[in-house]
């Protein structure tokens, strides 16, 4: 079965969430390094660098909670 349409789908985007299966993924293909970059970030509320390392090790593009959206209708 081909889909002929995709459909955007939202997240639930607030400030601070990264996503439960974001980080999951990150925790399975991050380096020992990048992992505790990641927990310095978190602890140093360096949000922005944690949601740019994040997107970096798993490849995902997501729509950064840091930018003011509003969805398409």
């Amino acid at each position: 079965m081909k889909l002929r349409k995709r459909s955007r789908m939202l997240e639930a985007a607030y400030a601070g969430n990264m996503g439960a299966m974001e980080m999951v993924r990150f925790m399975e293909v991050a380096s020992k390094k990048q992992k505790n970059m990641m927990e310095r970030y978190l602890e140093a509320n360096k949000w922005e660098k944690a949601w740019s390392l994040l997107q970096k090790v798993t490849g995902m593009k997501l729509r950064s909670p840091f930018e003011k959206w509003s969805p398409k209708r």
